[in-house]
């Protein structure tokens, strides 16, 4: 793994060296996410998560248009010092519970383990899928390799007992980061984001519902109902948004 300065991730063979590249950016925004994600679920800021991902999609965006025209970044805010510019909904949040308070540590610590797991077993995927020793030959052809270097890193994730939606962040940024019309996905070599977020959902459902394993840690820890009760609000999320967009 070589961490470098970008917010990104790639998978490369080099000189007949298969290497995984994440970038120290890209850990640092999964932080900033997590922050958001936890202040929306474990400290009641209604919206703050979306609000900050508009932000910070927006923010990205516009650097990485800057830094095509041969111009210098803008700073971009983290959660915390997003809520301290009046955000609307993320207003009041501080640093202070992700320093001191143990449930809200806990729970941000399994956020980001889980979204670098799967960002390094998608990019490992690409890997062992040998999707790096050919190059794709069209954008459909790339966006297949994605959606199956995905299906993977889910079958690594159950393999090696890690939540998937531990790291529901990770693939809500995937989704509002990867373009948001049909027009930028015909143009881009990874699926739309909501419909890479939609078979995302159906994958772990489907492992979910074929895993006797994981099935019997639903039952045994009580938690069926409330994995049902999410993924079904995650699917209505997602279907509303691609009614949104013309996609159904």
């Amino acid at each position: 793994m070589v961490l470098s300065g970008n917010v990104n991730a790639v998978s490369r063979l080099e000189a007949g060296h298969r290497r995984v590249v994440i970038s120290a950016g890209l850990i640092q925004v999964l932080s900033w996410v997590a922050d958001a994600y936890i202040a929306e679920g474990e400290l009641r800021f209604a919206g703050c998560f979306d609000e900050y991902l508009d932000y910070l999609t927006k923010a990205i965006a516009t650097n990485s248009r800057l830094m095509q025209a041969g111009q210098p970044p803008r700073p971009v805010a983290s959660a915390v010092a997003f809520a301290a510019r009046g955000s609307k909904n993320c207003n009041g949040l501080t640093s202070q519970p992700f320093q001191t308070n143990q449930s809200v540590q806990t729970a941000k610590a399994g956020v980001i383990n889980a979204a670098i797991f799967f960002i390094f077993a998608h990019e490992l995927g690409h890997q062992v899928l040998r999707h790096v020793d050919r190059p794709p030959a069209s954008n459909e052809a790339s966006r297949r390799n994605e959606a199956a270097a995905d299906a993977w890193a889910f079958r690594q994730g159950y393999v090696s007992n890690v939540n998937p939606l531990a790291a529901l962040s990770t693939f809500f940024f995937l989704a509002s980061f990867s373009g948001r019309s049909i027009e930028e996905e015909v143009l881009s070599t990874h699926p739309l984001g909501i419909r890479r977020l939609k078979s995302m959902l159906a994958d772990i459902q489907t492992f979910a519902n074929s895993d006797p394993d994981f099935q019997r840690r639903l039952q045994h820890d009580g938690a069926k109902a409330d994995w049902d009760s999410e993924m079904q609000n995650l699917q209505t999320t997602v279907d509303e948004n691609m009614r949104d967009l013309g996609l159904q």
